[in-house]
């Protein structure tokens, strides 16, 4: 799941396996889904998502509003956006049992404002749950940028070391 800010309107995406949806919803409605027409389990599936999904920011709970879904064959996608976020906030709580009713199933939580990231696997072992602070959130993508600056600039400084030896052996082999 990926929740980002995109020109200052906050949103949420799910990405999910069919055959993970189709599992869990069998096991939450207690019954075959395949009797059920694909609009009212479209339906089934957003109240469900609905209700498995909490974001509290700064102790205030932040509902999902409008949304949609996309039924493929192979991948489900939801996306909601959310009806009020703080331009700036303390903390952020979330609690997102999702599919918890398969077996050993994990989530990626990716909270992105552009600039900073935070990334977190949620399962049975955390509860599904994870909780950051402003700073926690800030300092990561800081963090993460100085990384990644060292991944771009360390190879080019050994390239230039690289072709300063070279260069080097080339002329006094030359000059012999």
């Amino acid at each position: 799941m990926v929740v980002k800010e995109i020109n200052g309107l906050w949103s949420v995406h799910f990405s999910f396996s069919r055959q993970g949806v189709d599992y869990a919803m069998n096991q939450y409605l207690n019954k075959d889904i395949s009797t059920i027409d694909q609009e009212s389990f479209k339906l089934k599936l957003i109240d469900y998502v609905r209700s498995h999904f909490r974001m509290k920011v700064d102790h205030e709970i932040i509902s999902l509003g409008l949304g949609g879904i996309k039924l493929g064959s192979h991948q489900t996608d939801v996306r909601f956006i959310f009806n009020e976020f703080p331009d700036d906030f303390h903390s952020i709580d979330f609690s997102v049992p999702l599919f918890k009713e398969n077996a050993n199933h994990h989530s990626i939580l990716r909270f992105t404002d552009g600039e900073n990231e935070i990334r977190k696997v949620l399962s049975k072992s955390n509860n599904y749950s994870y909780s950051f602070t402003r700073k926690e959130y800030s300092s990561e993508g800081s963090e993460r940028r100085e990384i990644n600056l060292i991944w771009v600039i360390g190879p080019l400084i050994v390239g230039v070391i690289t072709g300063l030896v070279l260069l080097n052996r080339h002329y006094r082999v030359n000059r012999v």
